[in-house]
């Protein structure tokens, strides 16, 4: 390691590192995959956990012996290690080497080793010789420091953390943190917050709302509108959450929680007073500053994820920086000197964690709001995000809007609530043949993949400041990267089998390497990146793979009586479709039932646009339609390459006793061969070629374009203006 990385200081004669992470990435996981690495090789089979938090020792503690989500993901893996602690004697140590058993893991903090009565360094009344002793007796000791930022020689402190540390004789210490100072030069891999935000992969999104401070309001004033307004996300926030919950049946209850940082102890205390006040619940505030006795806030602060705690804003001076993980904090809100994008930007990694452990789709749930309420405008954030690298205001970054006025309330949420349509239809029950979709194999032999553009070579080469810090080039031997990538395609791409796809695979992978001018013995590109570049290709060509539906022995009963939709809270009436289609607005209308039809198989539909209802009053119409309805998910489902699809309606005529497959389009999301519109309808095309063999009766796919929609008057306009093939 010295010998590849000169640049990097060694103490002693232990192997030194840090890996820099985002808040909220996966940090303990990947401390569980490095001693599992490292066990499962033989490497070392003694490790050390040090945390200068209370609550993360706890924390690896729990995942270290099971409590919580297991730190080795499986039992069959690495076997549940034997956990040490500061009070651990040497008799414990001795007796946990007589069984067999996975890692043994000594999780502490650095003042259990530099305290003067430090419990490890005496020996017990039973022991040959100390904690510590028996430590340094061992010749494969792996320390991990979390938050190693703090082992910087930059304080007393710190020298003698350093100094106690190498004292344990260890074979290797990891840091791991999410803050480095600039002349750090021992990174083996660095995700950083600025790309963790870019990529929007692994945490909450930022949504930072902008407001500028006018000078004919006092400070404490705009304390006040801005805690209003932040509260009034906090609710909002709220009701999206529970509204996930009880739409998704999820037990997990998330209460939603909001951080305040503030100037100083007196500044805290003033805010805790008004809040209090406001929120007429002295419980629902709990304030945190270094001039507090720990007893008055820390169990409050362990169960701030706890659905039950009456705790709903914590008000904080500097305290909660670091080592506090939680996953509900969703409103953020500094205030005065604290309200500015370099001072935000540090702590609004506080709220990054996603409490369900993945983003879910909904906006609100996946998003973290960050009020900037102080003295810079949106576009002075804008440029000063940018400057310091992160991404603003597009598909990547940091959402940098304009809030809503803050003195107004906020009515951007809507309960919902579930109601079942009324069928009034004589026939209930829905039978139709199930089948099973094949896909034509990838023709693998015959795929290019796009090499690599002259001007695109630098973002899939490996990170050439990563090169700087470790002082040496990084490569790899040509055969090992094209074996890595390979397997790593086949692992990735699920509709790929290494026994049936391996070498095809292979030869792909060198095909591109030779396209894109890589042919010398070593390679200098990033595996990941290539591993991504080539699955999205693959995957952009497998949806577009023709495929054909095997009829299944068994027929598909559909119950049309259980078909529920989601509707306001307030809703009590559908609306009728006598209606005009000029009268329709969105914020109204959208989702809604209509009732009052003559063909229709249900009492009442909801449409998503104006178009769906237009072509609904122009169906319901026609004397050639037998029947119709609104074909919603849980009916007609058909199974893509892109995911299971609705067609919007389905019609079913008197004239051949012809059934209709019927699907409005916006122009702009149609006609690409690579586009899910497109890969839906030439499946939804076979899936009726094969219900017409299976059925006896004709049925086709019709698709309707909404420029189109607007002129159809008559279902003859429609049969015209569709395509059918």
């Amino acid at each position: 390691m010295q010998k590849n990385h000169p640049n990097w200081e060694f103490e002693h004669d232990a192997t030194e590192f840090t890996i820099h992470m985002a808040t909220g990435v996966g940090k303990t996981r990947l401390i569980g995959a490095l001693i599992a690495y490292l066990y499962l090789s033989k490497e070392s089979h003694n490790f050390m956990i040090i945390s200068s938090r209370t609550e993360i020792i706890r924390k690896f503690i729990a995942v270290c012996t099971g409590l919580k989500d297991y730190l080795f993901v499986d039992q069959s893996l690495v076997d549940y290690p034997t956990v040490f602690n500061s009070e651990s004697s040497v008799r414990d140590f001795t007796q946990s080497g007589m069984f067999d058993g996975g890692p043994r893991i000594w999780v502490i903090s650095p003042q259990s080793l530099t305290a003067n009565n430090a419990r490890m360094k005496f020996k017990g009344q039973f022991d040959k010789c100390s904690p510590v002793e028996y430590i340094q007796s061992l010749d494969d000791l792996v320390i991990f420091f979390d938050e190693s930022h703090h082992l910087g020689l930059d304080s007393e402190q710190d020298s003698v953390w350093r100094k106690e540390l190498n004292a344990l004789n260890p074979k290797m210490i990891i840091g791991t943190t999410a803050s480095i100072s600039e002349n750090q030069n021992n990174i083996m891999y660095s995700y950083d917050l600025k790309r963790c935000l870019n990529e929007h992969l692994y945490t909450k999104f930022v949504r930072m709302l902008p407001d500028k401070k006018s000078d004919v309001i006092s400070d404490e004033e705009y304390d006040h509108m801005t805690l209003r307004f932040a509260l009034q996300r906090l609710e909002t926030k709220q009701k999206f959450l529970d509204d996930y919950c009880r739409v998704n049946e999820i037990d997990q209850k998330v209460k939603a929680t909001m951080l305040v940082a503030c100037e100083d102890k007196k500044h805290a205390e003033a805010t805790t007073k008004w809040l209090k006040n406001y929120l007429e619940n002295k419980d629902a505030v709990l304030m945190v500053h270094s001039g507090l006795n720990e007893n008055e806030f820390v169990p409050k602060l362990k169960s701030i994820e706890d659905p039950d705690t009456p705790v709903k804003v914590v008000v904080n001076v500097m305290m909660l920086n670091e080592g506090w993980d939680v996953s509900n904090i969703y409103v953020i809100a500094p205030l005065r000197s604290m309200a500015s994008t370099t001072l935000v930007t540090q702590i609004m990694g506080r709220g990054l964690r996603l409490p369900f452990g993945h983003q879910v789709g909904d906006v609100e749930v996946d998003t973290l709001d960050v009020l900037c309420f102080g003295h810079e405008t949106m576009q002075d954030i804008v440029a000063k995000l940018t400057q310091q690298g992160f991404g603003a205001n597009n598909r990547r970054g940091i959402t940098v809007t304009s809030p809503v006025d803050p003195n107004k309330p906020d009515t951007e949420f809507v309960q919902k609530k579930k109601i079942f349509l009324n069928v009034v239809d004589e026939e209930k029950v829905l039978c139709i043949p199930q089948y099973k979709m094949n896909k034509a194999p990838l023709p693998l032999d015959d795929i290019s993949i796009p090499p690599l553009k002259p001007q695109d070579v630098h973002y899939f080469l490996i990170n050439e400041l990563t090169i700087k810090r470790l002082g040496t080039s990084v490569e790899f031997d040509r055969e090992g990267f094209i074996s890595m990538v390979t397997t790593d395609v086949i692992k990735q791409c699920t509709y790929l089998k290494f026994r049936s796809h391996f070498m095809k695979v292979k030869n792909l992978v060198m095909r591109f390497l030779e396209a894109s001018k890589f042919t010398e013995d070593t390679i200098k590109l990033d595996p990941a990146r290539v591993i991504a570049h080539i699955k999205d290709n693959l995957d952009k060509l497998s949806r577009q793979q023709p495929v054909s539906y095997e009829r299944l022995t068994e027929d598909l009963m559909i119950d049309l009586t259980k078909i529920d939709i989601n509707v306001p809270e307030t809703y009590e009436h559908p609306f009728l479709c006598s209606m005009p289609v000029e009268d329709w607005v969105n914020k109204t209308h959208k989702g809604i039932p209509f009732a009052g039809w003559q063909r229709c198989s249900y009492e009442a539909v909801p449409f998503d646009t104006p178009n769906e209802y237009r072509i609904a009053r122009v169906i319901d119409t026609s004397d050639d339609v037998k029947k119709w309805f609104r074909n919603l998910p849980g009916i007609i489902t058909l199974l893509t390459p892109v995911g299971n699809y609705s067609p919007d309606f389905a019609i079913f005529l008197d004239l051949d006793d012809k059934n209709i497959l019927l699907e409005l389009k916006d122009d702009d999301r149609f006609g690409g061969e690579d586009q899910d519109a497109t890969i839906k309808a030439n499946a939804a095309r076979e899936w009726c070629k094969a219900q017409s063999l299976a059925s006896g009766k004709p049925w086709e796919y019709w698709l309707l374009l909404d420029s189109d929609a607007e002129f159809c008057e008559t279902f003859d306009d429609i049969s015209e203006s569709v395509e059918k093939e």
